[in-house]
């Protein structure tokens, strides 16, 4: 899997202007590397349960890395935290003006660049 890159370039023959309510979003969320792609993967499966484990596999980066992630990015009220089996799993809020900004994040910074990055068919969501 290739990762899309943080933050994201822009070619040279111009640069697409961000709005200030997606950069405000980024700044909030998305605010590191790491941080870029779990809210990406977010922005592609809004409705998947994610688990640490599984999602730090996709990203190959370390299990304890991404709990602790999940775990800031659902104190900062951008996912909501289910119990399955002693296991916290996590999806985004059904927030209508957060699913609105994921899927900005997703149409504007993301699906041009790597479409495949945690696409939902690998995603484990029933």
């Amino acid at each position: 899997m290739t990762l899309i890159s943080y933050p994201p370039t822009c070619n040279d023959q111009g640069r697409e202007a961000l709005d200030l309510d997606l950069l405000t979003f980024i700044r909030r969320f998305a605010n590191g590397e790491l941080r870029w792609h779990i809210v990406a993967c977010l922005a592609l499966n809004p409705d998947a349960w994610l688990e640490a484990r599984e999602l730090a596999s996709r990203l190959g980066r370390r299990y304890t890395l991404i709990e602790a992630e999940l775990e800031d990015l659902a104190l900062l009220g951008l996912l909501e935290v289910e119990d399955a089996g002693g296991k916290p799993r996590y999806r985004a809020r059904r927030d209508p003006t957060l699913r609105q900004m994921l899927q900005r994040f997703r149409s504007q910074l993301i699906e041009e660049r790597d479409p495949t990055l945690c696409s939902p068919e690998d995603s484990g969501a029933p």
